[in-house]
């Protein structure tokens, strides 16, 4: 069973995998032995769809057949990945990764990771979510690899909505986000998280940044899961420090970079704070052209735009804002080496004044969120 505390460490999986397993497969470890019906179902689709996306022969930006890697060879559509097959051989979770951030854990990860005191989740391509006990399979699949891997992720929020049933489910009131990597930690719509969570905390290093800031980030984990109690990881507030061997953890949650950081740290949660926003800005747009009568995913959103413009729904002004804002956030989301210009960021946030007033004017329903931006 899960712990009984409120709180929630969410970490990343890792490329290096400790290989084989046994074809026992047990659903009860699994993190869709805890979600509703609908999130559940939303979970087991999104697996099955980049199964499908491999093994059908996607390619990886350098032309590479997924396929054809090593570990996917043996990937089998097993009711881990919303199949019904046999003979596919698992680990858990905890067990199977075995990169940087997991170094860190040894020489009793799997332990630590799966008596924790506190909650655990990890982010990981193909399963999205997975707890520590969770049997997966070995494969190779990188959440940059192929663009269709993070849109079955941030498409309609599926990830965030089932990261949301769970904090639901077990009454958490603190997430400390230790995923550390920008194409993961993006896989989430934070904001949407903040409403339900009491406290997130995104955790940036001082010096580090990147796959560097994994082993810092372990070795925090490795204190938080061994050390903390409920109430000394709930004691912990935005703006305070954690120093580890290699390097000083600092935790954040606030829309701007407070003053006196260090330059990296604070070009960092800058940024942060800026794809955060324009990542809102997107969301918001989508909703409006909802509102409007378009049926929009993530990847159709440019084309709606045009469509409700020829339409005459959209002014032509308008329309070329939404897609200046909808091209900055699919590069936030979906290129892992993009960041964001501070100018390039007042621009946007002229142009979304612009459409947000001109939804007003429309009578255009908005959300909280919407107006707040």
């Amino acid at each position: 069973m899960p712990p009984e505390s409120k709180i929630l460490l969410l970490i990343i999986g890792s490329a290096n995998k400790r290989k084989g397993g046994d074809q026992h497969y047990d659903a009860s470890a699994s993190i869709v032995a805890y979600l509703p019906e609908v999130q559940k179902a939303s979970l087991i689709s999104g697996r099955a769809r980049i199964l499908g996306l491999i093994k059908r022969g996607a390619v990886d930006r350098l032309g590479n057949r997924i396929t054809d890697f090593p570990q996917n060879r043996q990937l089998v559509a097993g009711p881990d990945l919303g199949g019904k097959a046999i003979g596919a051989l698992y680990l858990p979770a905890a067990r199977r990764f075995y990169g940087s951030f997991y170094v860190q854990l040894l020489p009793d990860g799997h332990d630590l990771l799966t008596n924790s005191r506190h909650h655990v989740l990890m982010l990981t391509p193909l399963y999205g979510l997975v707890m520590p006990l969770e049997l997966i399979q070995d494969h190779d699949c990188h959440i940059d690899a192929h663009v269709a891997f993070r849109r079955t992720w941030t498409d309609n929020d599926r990830l965030t909505d089932v990261l949301i049933a769970y904090i639901q489910r077990f009454g958490i009131t603190t997430v400390l986000d230790l995923t550390g990597l920008q194409n993961f930690r993006y896989l989430i719509r934070w904001s949407k998280a903040r409403q339900i969570c009491k406290k997130v905390l995104h955790c940036f290093g001082e010096q580090t940044w990147g796959s560097g800031l994994l082993t810092p980030l372990g070795n925090l984990t490795r204190e938080l899961l061994l050390k903390a109690t409920q109430n000394k990881i709930a004691g912990i507030e935005a703006g305070m420090y954690y120093d580890t061997p290699t390097d000083r953890i600092y935790f954040h949650s606030s829309e701007t970079a407070p003053t006196g950081l260090r330059h990296e740290l604070a070009r960092q949660v800058t940024e942060f704070n800026g794809a955060d926003e324009i990542v809102r800005m997107g969301r918001c747009i989508r909703a409006m052209l909802h509102w409007l009568g378009g049926e929009p995913n993530d990847e159709s959103v440019p084309k709606v735009i045009r469509q409700l413009t020829e339409s005459g729904h959209i002014p032509i002004d308008i329309k070329k804002h939404m897609l200046s804002i909808t091209y900055e956030r699919n590069n936030v989301e979906h290129k892992p080496k993009h960041s964001v210009e501070p100018d390039n960021l007042l621009r946007l946030r002229e142009g979304y004044d612009r459409i947000r007033n001109w939804a007003r004017t429309a009578e255009i329903s908005l959300s909280d969120e919407c107006e707040q931006i």
